[in-house]
């Protein structure tokens, strides 16, 4: 016959064993999307998840900022209009906690969009993170990178 804390052992261990299970089924659970999905949760009063929510800034946010020469909040904004653009005819379902990185790997694009979206990713992280200068010429050349990705007309 056991004893009694070889009992107690095997029965702490069992609820051990039960707790991550219990977690894993929870967490695999999420991952597949086991949440409302964006029609429900319009239905409910909620706000699809599409569309990610950033800063309140456009395209004339963009160009205002980059006529008074402020080019690394020009380029952000730039970015942060490119998503909106992007995000707005995606077949994905977009999460507002995304960043750019994965957004440029979850959102599919042609070979030049997906070009354009990648280096305005790449200059707005040197220019924002990395300390990197930005000028006329560099905005310039991320402008011409927004009309690529269908930003011209909006």
């Amino acid at each position: 016959m056991p004893s009694a804390l070889a009992v107690w052992v095997l029965v702490l261990v069992a609820i051990a064993v039960l707790v991550l299970v219990a977690l894993w089924g929870f967490r695999s659970a999420r991952e597949r999307g086991w949440r409302r999905r964006p029609a429900a949760a319009a239905a409910a009063g909620g706000s699809p998840e599409r569309r990610p929510e950033r800063t309140g800034t456009s395209l004339g946010d963009a160009d205002r900022l980059a006529a008074e020469e402020r080019w690394s909040e020009a380029l952000h904004a730039l970015l942060l209009q490119a998503i909106r653009v992007l995000s707005a005819g995606s077949p994905v379902t977009l999460r507002p906690s995304y960043t750019s990185r994965e957004l440029l790997r979850l959102v599919p694009l042609s070979g030049e969009a997906q070009q354009a979206f990648a280096g305005l990713v790449r200059a707005v992280e040197l220019s924002l993170f990395g300390g990197a200068q930005v000028g006329p010429d560099e905005y310039r050349e991320n402008r011409e990178r927004f009309q690529i990705l269908g930003g011209g007309a909006r």
